[in-house]
């Protein structure tokens, strides 16, 4: 076996190599979880953007902090970060979204509740090829100062639904009956940049699936 000598071995990766070498999508334009340095973020510096989160995700005003997703939970970067908030390809992260929030049950009932209750399946004006400027626009419109999506927080958004939310409001604690419970999480996905995505995502899947609509359809909004 031939073993390299000391001067021949290879460096260890950083962690920042490795961590952009497993999720290239984060380390681009769109998201760039990495530090000012290029590097991967000290733990002290993870500490104080999830502090700075969880009062408020915009950090630059009138645009949606995508870089929020670093800080989040890591299950959604193969998901909707990846194929939508990154590649703008809002069908495909439809998709993938769908197939995880089925898997994982009861996920999808909270996110099918979600669809239907804050008029996403009636929405016209969103498609596959709503692009992030047109989604900042309809957020605007939808969400006007004060108390914009601009101002939400991780905080806001209930952690533990046995904790937060009335048992009228969420049955059996797996899905939502009224527009008040969700309009954080409306919000909170104007403010991360996945609004868009999110209609297109209740659009391609829940809206269109029997089982969804015959238990969720009578909680949407009447017609603006």
């Amino acid at each position: 076996m031939a073993v390299p000598l000391v001067h021949d071995a290879q460096q260890p990766a950083s962690f920042s190599q490795v961590f952009c070498s497993e999720y290239p999508w984060l380390c681009g334009d769109k998201i760039d979880c990495r530090n000012s340095a290029g590097e991967a973020p000290s733990t002290e510096e993870i500490m104080q953007e999830k502090l700075r989160l969880w009062h408020q995700v915009v950090e630059t005003p009138g645009q949606p902090n995508e870089r929020s997703w670093c800080f989040a939970n890591p299950i959604y970067w193969d998901l909707v970060v990846k194929e939508c908030v990154a590649k703008g390809d809002l069908k495909t992260s439809a998709q993938v979204q769908f197939r995880f929030s089925v898997l994982n049950h009861p996920l999808d009932e909270m996110d099918a509740s979600y669809c239907f209750l804050w008029g996403h399946c009636q929405n016209e004006e969103v498609t596959s090829r709503t692009t992030r400027e047109e989604a900042i626009e309809m957020c605007n419109q939808i969400f006007p100062e004060p108390n914009s999506w601009q101002s939400v927080g991780f905080s806001d958004a209930p952690t533990n639904l046995s904790m937060d939310v009335s048992p009228r409001h969420v049955d059996s604690y797996t899905h939502f009956n009224t527009s008040d419970q969700v309009e954080i999480y409306a919000k909170l996905a104007c403010a991360q940049g996945n609004y868009h995505c999110d209609v297109v995502y209740c659009k391609e899947t829940y809206c269109q699936t029997e089982y969804y609509r015959q238990k969720y359809q009578h909680l949407s909004p009447k017609p603006r």
